[in-house]
């Protein structure tokens, strides 16, 4: 162990004690509890498929984009769960991708600016960089991370084109999101509403929307990976 200059060599004495399985201290009993459900986050897929055939929830991360998530996660959630013999209803998934929403569009043109700095941090990560590649976008993945090593980060923000914000983020305003989820969630057991609830009267509003929310039915099944039996073996390679 670390000493302090000049100090004596400490000694310590330690006891182990031996262990007895059995002893009737030691035995809780039967849990009462059902069994915790255990979540994976992901980016990559082969995390994805590791989620699909062991995980009883899939966590996509929060740099993601819907197109990212229908060509790359999804799928290799599929392979996971051929493998074990599972199904889409052995498992939950939360909605994955950069959304915006808001009462107008003008809300949601502020919610896209702000968009600016998740997306400069996240992407300046190159094992974050395949989801830049699914748009065509490493080279912008590789200026980020060269401007994180030289502290820019404000410069970081500045170089995300705008039209890049709306590759990466879907966005919809409030009295349409039971629409938004209907078309775009329909896979998903699970998303994330950040709505504005500082005065009374926009908690009034918030809850009205989750209401209407809540009342969507969706398979939870995504479109296109229906048929587990059709999904490949194996992820696809490129040569």
């Amino acid at each position: 162990m670390g000493l302090l200059p000049g100090r004596q060599e400490a000694r310590v004495h330690r006891q182990v004690l031996p262990l007895h399985p059995h002893d009737p201290e030691l035995q809780s009993g039967a849990d009462p509890y059902p069994r915790p459900k255990v979540g994976l986050a992901c980016v990559g897929d082969a995390m994805a498929r590791v989620a699909g055939e062991v995980a009883d929830v899939v966590m996509p991360h929060g740099f993601m984009t819907d197109k990212y998530m229908r060509e790359v996660v999804l799928p290799n959630v599929a392979i996971g769960l051929k493998r074990s013999g599972r199904t889409w209803q052995d498992i939950e998934i939360a909605g994955g991708g950069f959304t915006v929403f808001g009462e107008t569009e003008s809300e949601i043109e502020q919610g896209l600016e702000r968009l600016r700095q998740p997306i400069s941090f996240y992407g300046s990560t190159r094992s974050y960089h395949e989801v830049f590649e699914v748009h065509g976008l490493k080279s912008l993945g590789m200026q980020l991370h060269e401007l994180s090593l030289q502290g820019k980060w404000d410069e970081m923000q500045r170089v995300i084109p705008e039209d890049v914000l709306r590759v990466f983020a879907q966005t919809s305003t409030y009295d349409k999101l039971p629409e938004f989820v209907a078309n775009h969630r329909e896979y998903a057991s699970r998303i994330s509403l950040p709505l504005p609830a500082s005065t009374p009267e926009q908690r009034e509003r918030a809850k009205y929307i989750i209401e209407q929310v809540r009342k969507v039915q969706v398979p939870r099944v995504p479109r296109g990976l229906e048929d587990l039996s059709a999904v490949p073996d194996r992820p696809k390679t490129t040569a």
